[in-house]
């Protein structure tokens, strides 16, 4: 019964552990008996689960517009829109707290990696996109008369 906090001890101090089960992807190369800070990120997990989901640093301008389950287009760097078409979401996450780069944002790719297109892109770590959100539904005739008021305001 006394060797338990050794033991526990020693695997908090030795052995490398993920909040959850999956693929690990390191972003830093890492060399057998290296010492490793504890609490300092080594890579990322993806979860077995194959729910896929997007990392959005949006600017803090518009942020207020935001709103949960809004949908989400994204247009993969890597893969022209016109070609391969866009990945589809929704807002499932919005941070309450601004950061240097902006506004935290997850979006849950709901057909995970199957684009507008129906072409499946292969997943990668850190893949760039643009994020277009869509803010609102509002008729042509509505939007013209949006700005036409606001024109006038001015």
């Amino acid at each position: 019964t006394c060797a338990l906090p050794i033991l526990k001890e020693w695997e908090l101090k030795y052995i490398v552990t993920a909040p959850c089960e999956g693929k690990i992807n390191l972003n830093k190369t890492i060399e057998v008996n290296q010492n490793v800070v504890a609490g300092l990120s080594i890579g990322l997990v993806n979860p077995m689960d194959n729910n896929y989901y997007a990392l959005i640093k949006m600017p803090e301008f518009n942020s207020g517009k935001l709103e949960m389950n809004q949908p989400v287009h994204l247009r993969l760097d890597a893969f022209p829109f016109a070609e391969f078409g866009t990945l589809e979401g929704k807002i499932n996450y919005i941070s309450n707290i601004a950061t240097e780069s902006g506004i935290i944002v997850t979006v849950s790719l709901d057909k995970g990696m199957r684009t507008s297109s129906n072409i499946v892109i292969p997943y990668k770590n850190h893949m760039n996109a643009q994020a277009i959100v869509q803010m609102s539904d509002m008729r042509i005739i509505e939007k013209l008369y949006y700005n036409l008021t606001t024109s006038l305001r001015k």
